[in-house]
């Protein structure tokens, strides 16, 4: 009927049938049915119209849930119509039991005074974990509290954060998401509260904890993440700084710790003190000057301020690198905040200890390379070249820095890969795909990226399809930015759905402006394709 133009007559039709099938069925109980709900939603042009049309049929079966369910999962309609269908699913299922809660917060709550206490103690008794109530419209009213801070009603927000903590009051903890969306609530209206963030990441507690345990890694990074989806860098800085304190404190001495802290410093613009904390990492992973390094890591003006009552920690037990890892780990950060002639020292310090390390050799020489000591860099390539049990990756690798021929050999894979390197760097994008196709046919498994530069290649000669399918064959992690050529690769040929799968794999969980983009050009592709049709004999059945 969508081919004559009668689309807006079959739907006429419809209601009666759906209303119908409602009273004896749930929504996911028939593929048919569903494909008949996808087909009703793609054929309406206008939100609006669409969002009405299924309320007045939801209005007529006041106890079934499934038809709005499938809606709102199935984002069949548009984000911002969502919001009826949220509030009545949260109506319509069922709440916390009166009877049900959990007792071992419950019996934390009877001993204590305050809430704020009580949720401190429990975390802290229970690693941060919490038990959620089993009840359908607690998992309602968190997607519907996603909506409404991904469309900015933040004061609805509130007033849902504030109901659902009313429904867990005594019985429950907050659980963390509910805590987290609080966190969000707060930076909105202006009000962003340190003291919350910390005592919901476990950098500070209760005084009434009797065992404190370290901050809480997964709830310190779901912070950090809401906080740069909020563009509150000062914020984060200063959260960043806490967190890592508090664990140096607490004798958390992993790498990452030393790490995260000196990073905290180089963006405060303290790169004195960085280096600092980056050097005890060092010193505390040889074994000849841990108890020095301990001793004087525990010395430190931020560290003795995120100190904490020793008898109510555990000893700890330290996760510490060996030292040739640290000096990596340390060299990397001062060369990502551009510290050169620190990083060449940890760098040149690595080699002194392990004069074998080709990678730290060739990164060493790079460094050296951009501060024009020519002749070192040359000589630390030239003795990878010349060394017969350096990984042959790695000697093509100082053939390439060294400016060196590159003997063009079909049947090695680094020689075309390298070739296919210089190319690429020559803007000789057809010589470049070449190169790149020998180095996959020499040797598909040999330790190069030639798969992944390939796909950028196809990329930029407009070859999308080429570019798509060689990405599901390589299995290789991917950067964000070989993500978004994908993703924006797959949006041209228009594959939506997998141009939003490629944009949600990025670190940062992707743009979700972006994202909602891509789902209306789904959307929209989707009910243009659509022949709508009705047919009568399967109507009958519904």
């Amino acid at each position: 009927m969508q081919k004559y133009g009668l689309t807006e007559k079959a739907r006429e039709k419809l209601p009666p049938l759906i209303v119908h099938f409602l009273e004896n069925n749930d929504a996911d109980k028939s593929e048919e049915f569903q494909n008949l709900i996808r087909a009703v939603a793609a054929s309406f042009s206008d939100e609006s119209k669409k969002a009405e049309y299924f309320r007045l049929i939801i209005r007529k079966r006041p106890t079934d849930t499934s038809l709005a369910a499938m809606l709102v999962n199935e984002n069949l309609i548009a984000r911002r119509q969502q919001k009826e269908f949220y509030e009545t699913l949260i109506i319509r299922s069922e709440g916390i039991n009166s009877y049900d809660s959990d007792y071992k917060y419950a019996a934390v709550r009877q001993r204590l005074w305050n809430s704020a206490d009580a949720e401190s103690v429990y975390e802290q008794e229970n690693d941060y974990k919490t038990e959620a109530p089993e009840a359908d419209r607690i998992e309602w009213q968190k997607k519907y509290l996603d909506l409404l801070f991904e469309l900015r009603e933040n004061m609805e927000a509130a007033k849902l954060i504030a109901e659902i903590e009313r429904d867990l009051n005594n019985r429950y903890a907050r659980p963390a998401w509910l805590r987290l969306a609080n966190i969000r609530r707060q930076i909105r209206d202006g009000k962003a509260d340190i003291a919350v963030i910390e005592n919901y990441t476990g950098i500070a507690v209760a005084d009434v904890v009797t065992a404190i345990k370290p901050p809480d890694v997964e709830r310190f990074n779901d912070v950090m993440r809401l906080l740069k989806e909020e563009k509150k860098s000062e914020i984060a800085a200063q959260i960043s700084e806490s967190f890592f304190a508090r664990m140096l404190a607490l004798e958390q001495f992993d790498a990452a710790n030393f790490a995260g802290l000196s990073r905290a410093f180089i963006q405060k613009g303290e790169a004195e003190k960085a280096l600092q904390v980056l050097r005890l990492m060092i010193d505390a992973s040889d074994e000849t000057k841990a108890e020095t390094a301990a001793a004087q890591v525990s010395t430190m003006d931020i560290i003795k301020a995120k100190a904490a009552d020793a008898t109510k920690t555990p000893t700890a037990v330290n996760k510490l690198t060996n030292r040739a890892n640290a000096l990596k780990i340390a060299a990397e950060i001062a060369a990502e905040f551009q510290l050169f002639d620190a990083s060449i020292a940890f760098r040149r310090e690595s080699l002194e200890a392990n004069p074998t390390d080709d990678v730290n050799k060739i990164e060493l020489a790079k460094m050296l390379s951009a501060k024009n000591e020519v002749e070192e860099a040359n000589n630390l390539l030239t003795q990878i070249v010349n060394d017969k049990n350096s990984l042959r990756s790695t000697r093509w690798q100082a053939r390439m820095m060294l400016f060196a021929e590159i003997p063009n050999s079909s049947f090695d894979s680094f020689s075309q890969f390298y070739g296919g390197n210089i190319a690429d760097n020559s803007n000789q994008i057809d010589a470049a795909e070449s190169f790149y196709i020998n180095s996959l046919i020499a040797d598909k498994d040999a330790e190069t990226s030639a798969r992944q530069e390939l796909i950028k290649v196809y990329a930029a000669e407009n070859k999308f399809f080429a570019a798509l399918k060689l990405a599901e064959i390589d299995k290789t992690a991917k950067s964000d930015a070989l993500l978004q050529t994908l993703s924006d690769a797959a949006e041209k040929v228009g594959d939506f759905q997998k141009a939003i799968q490629y944009e949600q794999s990025k670190s940062n969980g992707g743009n979700k402006i972006r994202i909602a983009a891509l789902n209306h050009g789904w959307s929209e592709q989707n009910r243009l394709a659509t022949d709508f049709s009705v047919d009568t004999e399967n109507t009958k059945k519904l």
